[in-house]
């Protein structure tokens, strides 16, 4: 007897929506009608073993003032011999195979896997193998998202409309796990950050990360790459991504990659990120002897992007003990003589290692002196100078692009070898230093 479920809830009432439904490609289809998604509030899809969907779902009210959950559980989740639901999609599209739209709040609990296993690659107009379109995805403890193949500008999970509509759309990771979504080298442009991974959030798409959630394995963690989009980690941890598919075998992308953790402002866009908990580590690529370029942890590409840290802070470098790791370092780039974005540091800000690896880098070389009387910090005031010892929980470097916005090489001018932020946040030569 199948232990398939689909039914509609009223408080904690569970009624059978139609028993004609025995597989989720049967629940989806009823639900992706919005006459018949509108007729209750809170819908539950309980899966009883592995389900396949054969082509692309819509789930979206039609109307403005409606609100829906949608579930989907596994049955006899709770039991530690009941393995994980594993849901595949096939068929072919360049917008998503699955959406959550407007009124929709799409829930996957405990035990229930998503795989891009055999689908297409999505890698058309920033889209996404799950597009958060005007609704909101929901992940709690247990769930996971794999296997796609995210190219280009695309990802596991893409939140923002994919027009240039401003409506607002949520994806809170609430303990689940994104993990393995890598790209394959031939199918991608190693040139700007780009996505190819797990997060990507296009125009006011909004991401919040915590509990014990994880993002690990993919080629990149979160790009922001859309106007007024904001992703807030306050805990979890984003590491070990920065992989890549050759020749069908996964490894680390040998030249590193920029904006492997998190990637803010990518095209130039407004884009916040405010770290408040958790960790970054371990992403970028592999350790000593390569090319490997700044901001494996955290590339913030715009003056106009915003990177806030406060609270407890853990931004470790894949080997601390290694001077020259660089794959796990905060990045700030200038993408002209004058634009140069800054940290901002918030209400009880600590790092948990002694100090921040932070590079200063641009994209010509006669620009990175450009720094020099730039903010690079500042507190939430903006006008509280910073205390001695905030200063002395970053380490400088600096870096300038060298071969075509892909690598970057360290900036070795006496000039910008001996500086220091004064208290006002300010980057100045040291008083022994020659302009």
């Amino acid at each position: 007897m199948s232990d398939f479920g689909f039914f509609y809830v009223v408080g904690t009432t569970e009624t059978v929506v139609d028993p004609a439904i025995t597989t989720l490609e049967g629940a989806l289809n009823w639900l992706s009608t919005p006459a018949s998604i509108e007729l209750h509030d809170s819908y539950v899809i309980q899966l009883d073993g592995d389900e396949g969907v054969a082509s692309r779902k819509i789930l979206q009210c039609s109307d403005d003032n409606k609100q829906v959950t949608v579930k989907i559980r596994r049955f006899n989740a709770a039991d530690s011999s009941t393995a994980a639901a594993v849901i595949t999609f096939t068929g072919t599209t360049t917008d998503g195979m699955l959406e959550v739209g407007k009124g929709v709040t799409l829930i996957l609990d405990n035990k229930i896997t998503v795989s891009g296993e055999g689908s297409p690659s999505m890698d058309d107009a920033y889209s996404g193998f799950i597009v958060v379109q005007g609704g909101t995805l929901r992940m709690l403890t247990g769930s996971m998202i794999t296997k796609v193949a995210a190219a280009s500008s695309s990802a596991a999970v893409t939140v923002g409309p994919l027009s240039a509509v401003n409506v607002a759309s949520l994806f809170e990771l609430q303990g689940g796990k994104i993990t393995g979504n890598i790209t394959d080298i031939a199918n991608s442009p190693w040139t700007a950050p780009a996505s190819h991974g797990a997060v990507l959030l296009r125009r006011n798409g909004q991401f919040t990360m915590s509990g014990a959630s994880e993002i690990t394995n993919n080629t990149r963690g979160v790009v922001i790459a859309g106007p007024d989009a904001s992703f807030t980690m306050s805990g979890g941890s984003i590491t070990g991504n920065g992989k890549i598919l050759e020749n069908g075998v996964e490894t680390d992308y040998a030249e590193g990659m920029r904006g492997a953790g998190v990637c803010v402002g990518q095209n130039l866009y407004k884009g916040t990120f405010t770290m408040e908990g958790g960790e970054i580590s371990g992403n970028g690529g592999p350790g000593v002897g390569t090319a490997l370029p700044p901001g494996g942890g955290v590339y913030v590409s715009s003056k106009v992007s915003s990177l806030i840290l406060k609270g407890a802070v853990n931004i470790k470098p894949d080997d601390p003990d290694d001077p020259d790791n660089t794959g796990n370092t905060v990045c700030l780039t200038s993408a002209s003589s004058g634009e140069c974005p800054f940290i901002t540091l918030g209400q009880g800000f600590t790092v948990s290692n002694p100090k921040i690896t932070l590079d200063l880098a641009s994209t010509r070389p006669e620009w990175v002196i450009k720094w020099v009387g730039k903010k690079v910090l500042q507190l939430d005031s903006g006008t509280t100078p910073i205390p001695l010892d905030l200063r002395e929980r970053f380490e400088l470097r600096n870096f300038y692009e060298s071969s075509g916005n892909k690598n970057f090489k360290p900036f070795e001018d006496d000039t910008l070898s001996r500086y220091e932020i004064d208290d006002q946040g300010i980057l100045v030569l040291k008083s022994n230093s020659s302009a």
